[in-house]
C-alpha cells in the first residue's frame, strides 16, 4: 500500500486533500470510491458533493469494493448532493456567502444519523465547478470556508480539480492559493519515473540553471514529481512548456 493510499484509508483529524486530473478521471473514480467506501467501513459518516455522473461513478467504485451505497443511503450514514445544486444555495453576486455557506452544509450534515463522536468525511467539487466557470477567487475563498469548519468541527475533507499541471493553460497564481488551503496533494499521475523524467528534461533544456533543490515548498504534502512540475509552472512558466514536450516525447517513446 503506497503512502497515498493509507491516506485516502485514514485521513488525519482536520486534513484536506486535493486531487488535480486532466480529461482521463479513472484515477480520481478510484481515489475517491476508496476515500468514501474506506469511511463507510470505519463507521464514519460520509458526504459527497458532486456532478451527477461523478456520483454514479462512485456509487458503482463503492459497490466493486464490497460496499452497498444504497443501503447507507437509506441509513443516512451517506448522503451524495448535486454539486452545483448545493452550490448555488449560498453563493451573492457570483461569490460564496459565508453564513449561507455555512447554513446549506450544517443542514446536509443535520440530515445524516447521529453516530455520536464519528468523524464527518466529505468529498467536494464545487470548487471545481468555480474554476471551470472562470470564477478562481471564487473558489480560493470556498476553500477558505471549508478550512474555518475543518478548524471547528472533526471533518476531513477531499477536494478534486480538473486542472492537468501538464496543460500550458495554468492559472498558477491562483492555482498557488488553492495549494496553501490544502494539507496534501493525491497524485493523478501513477508514473513513479515522473521525478527523473522531468530532472533529466531540465537539465536538456536548461543546463546549469536547474530549479534549486529547494523546490519543495512548506505548502502541502505532495509527490516530489507533481511538486516539482508545478514550480516550473509557476516559477518558470517560460521554460515549462519545453520541458513538458520532453517528458511526454519520453513517455511515448
Amino acid at each position: 500500500m503506497s503512502p497515498w493510499d493509507k491516506i485516502l484509508e485514514m485521513p488525519g483529524p482536520q486534513d484536506h486533500l486535493v486531487q488535480f486530473y486532466g480529461q482521463h478521471e479513472g484515477s480520481l473514480i478510484e481515489r475517491v470510491g476508496r476515500y468514501l467506501w474506506e469511511g463507510l467501513r470505519q463507521g464514519d459518516r460520509v458526504l459527497a458533493i458532486a456532478t451527477p455522473a461523478h456520483i454514479a461513478h462512485f456509487q458503482e467504485q463503492i459497490r466493486k469494493l464490497g460496499g452497498d451505497p444504497a443501503s447507507a443511503v437509506r441509513s443516512r450514514t451517506l448522503a451524495f448532493l448535486d454539486a452545483r445544486e448545493t452550490l448555488n444555495r449560498f453563493m451573492i453576486n457570483d461569490h460564496p456567502d459565508w453564513w449561507r455557506f455555512q447554513t446549506t452544509i450544517a443542514e446536509a450534515i443535520r440530515q445524516m444519523k447521529n453516530k455520536g463522536d464519528r468523524p464527518l468525511r466529505a468529498y467536494g467539487e464545487m470548487v471545481d465547478l468555480l474554476w471551470k466557470d472562470g470564477r478562481y477567487w471564487a473558489a480560493t475563498r470556498l476553500e477558505h470556508f471549508w478550512d474555518t469548519l475543518l478548524a471547528l468541527y472533526p471533518l476531513t475533507l477531499f477536494c478534486a480539480y480538473q486542472i492537468d499541471p501538464f496543460n500550458k493553460d495554468l492559472r498558477a497564481e491562483a492555482l498557488g492559493e488553492i495549494l496553501r488551503a490544502h494539507t496534501h496533494v493525491i497524485p493523478n499521475t501513477s508514473d513513479p519515473e515522473l521525478e527523473t523524467r522531468l530532472t533529466q528534461a531540465i537539465d536538456e533544456v536548461l543546463g546549469s540553471e536547474r530549479p534549486p533543490a529547494s523546490y519543495q515548498t512548506n505548502g502541502p504534502v505532495m509527490s516530489h514529481g507533481e511538486s516539482l512540475l508545478l514550480w516550473l509552472r509557476s516559477k518558470m512558466p517560460e521554460y515549462a512548456d519545453r520541458i513538458v514536450d520532453r517528458v511526454r516525447q519520453t513517455v511515448e517513446a
